[in-house]
């Protein structure tokens, strides 16, 4: 998982403040055969009703959005 600082932002509207974090997860298979995975991430969810959190992209994942996990099934070629 790596921030991608080309497509993170931060701007600033009146006195809110509104910042874009992106990241990159990549997953690599060294074994001979195909493998099934289930992978799993979260992102943050605020308590607090001054904060508000948008999931913007989630790139075909299962949301779990009450606890804020994304998941994916996928199958890994070798």
């Amino acid at each position: 998982r790596e921030k991608m600082t080309d497509y993170s932002s931060v701007k600033f509207l009146g006195t809110n403040k509104l910042q874009t974090i992106t990241y990159d997860i990549t997953v690599k298979n060294n074994k001979k055969d195909a493998v099934n995975i289930i992978l799993k991430d979260q992102y943050p969810i605020s308590t607090n009703k001054d904060i508000e959190v948008e999931l913007l992209e989630s790139s075909a994942a299962a949301i779990n959005a009450e606890i804020g996990v994304l998941t994916w099934q996928t199958e890994l070629a070798a």
